[in-house]
């Protein structure tokens, strides 16, 4: 299921299925998590990368990798977010919670100093 539902809902925000979007989310008890990796290079290109999953450990499990990416040589900036999602429309806007967010500029190599913000919000999920 984990790779699967970024699959499924990507294909259903390509057929515009707005109540397949809903009734996914419904499916999995009205609530579905996010991670996303944003990258934006010299070149003003964007690029994205991102999982949704029913497992809040899985999706901490690719936070936690996208925060230890390091910077590719044109890359100026990395957006890491975890959210947590009750709704999709059919042009991919996302509505939810903001769980995590992180910007990290040029090339600094990224790491895992702070871990203990994700033990803090495991206990809620």
């Amino acid at each position: 299921m984990k790779m699967d539902l970024t699959k499924k809902i990507n294909d259903l925000i390509k057929a515009k299925d707005a109540s397949g979007l809903m009734a996914l989310i419904k499916e999995h008890g009205g609530y579905i998590f996010r991670a996303e990796l944003t990258t934006v290079t010299t070149e003003k290109a964007v690029n994205c990368d991102y999982l949704y999953t029913t497992s809040f450990k899985e999706t901490i499990s690719k936070v936690e990798e996208y925060r230890c990416y390091s910077f590719a040589q044109k890359e100026i900036r990395h957006y890491i977010g975890l959210d947590v999602l009750y709704a999709i429309d059919t042009d991919g806007e996302n509505y939810g919670y903001v769980l995590y967010s992180e910007t990290q500029e040029c090339k600094r190599k990224n790491n895992l100093n702070d871990s203990s913000f994700f033990e803090r919000v495991k206990e809620v999920f």
